[in-house]
């Protein structure tokens, strides 16, 4: 049996991101003392469903922003491409 992914539009854009990257990552920005610029419980939650990967936390100089990167998993390149040919069939129907 095939399991199906859920993947919202948010979650593709994510995703798409790290595909699209050379090394895979997708990247999550924090003020130094601020908020997180984007969504952090939708990376958890691709991370918790193993479609990316934690990797680390960056420090970006000379402002002390954070960046938060994970990777692309092999699972979530094979979602975004089901997710992709179910639009082109849509799209073409």
């Amino acid at each position: 049996m095939v399991e199906r992914i859920s993947i919202s539009t948010a979650e593709a854009a994510i995703l798409t991101e790290g595909a699209l990257d050379n090394d895979g990552f997708a990247h999550l920005r924090r003020p130094y003392n601020g908020v997180w610029v984007g969504d952090i419980k939708m990376f958890r939650s691709l991370e918790q469903r193993d479609l990316m990967q934690f990797v680390d936390y960056q420090e970006v100089l000379p402002a002390k922003d954070r960046v938060r990167r994970s990777r692309i998993t092999d699972a979530g390149r094979a979602a975004l491409a089901e997710l992709t040919s179910q639009t082109v069939d849509a799209a073409t129907s």
